[in-house]
């Protein structure tokens, strides 16, 4: 079994990327939270690339690039719920709900799904938003809560354009990443 591999490794760093994430906004380390962030963002384009270019692909790589995703999504949305509280709770319910319904059509079609250009542009977005509301919660003053949910909004219509892309074209129609 392939699974002791570049892309591999950079996963797995990106796991512990999203530890950093945690440990750094629980204990309000908040110098390191974005610059955490951006490094994570930038494992998940690379282990893809690795494991492209160097003809790495594994099913190992291909179930925890996925689940790192989410987990950096999810400590991300934790740290909103962590700073802003109840503000936040119905947009990061609307993302968590697309997300959720998106699995859910994904999983009918068999999991992993290949890696598509949809949910590559929902992912790049998805972290862009991130930074962006990162900047609102710990770079502004006073913070602004109103527009950190603006902005998950954003990504929940990300989320739902994925959505209704993964819904209604035949997996084989969606562009793939090459």
């Amino acid at each position: 079994m392939k699974w002791k591999t570049w892309a591999n490794l950079v996963t797995a760093f990106g796991f512990v990327g999203v530890g950093v994430y945690i440990w750094a906004y629980w204990n309000w380390k908040t110098e390191i939270i974005l610059p955490v962030l951006i490094l994570t963002a930038f494992t998940d384009g690379l282990d893809g690339y690795l494991a492209r270019k160097l003809d790495q692909r594994t099913k190992l790589g291909w179930i925890l690039d996925p689940i790192r995703d989410k987990a950096i999504m999810l400590a991300f949305l934790g740290n909103m719920a962590f700073v802003y509280g109840w503000v936040m709770t119905r947009s990061i319910g609307i993302l968590l709900v697309f997300e959720a319904a998106t699995f859910v059509v994904n999983a009918r079609r068999g999991l992993p799904q290949p890696i598509h250009t949809l949910g590559k542009v929902r992912g790049f977005a998805h972290y862009f938003i991130a930074w962006l509301t990162i900047l609102l919660m710990y770079h502004a003053s006073p913070p602004m809560p109103w527009e950190a949910e603006r902005l998950t909004l954003a990504m929940a219509g990300f989320s739902f354009l994925a959505l209704i892309g993964y819904t209604f074209y035949p997996a084989k129609e969606i562009p793939h990443v090459s």
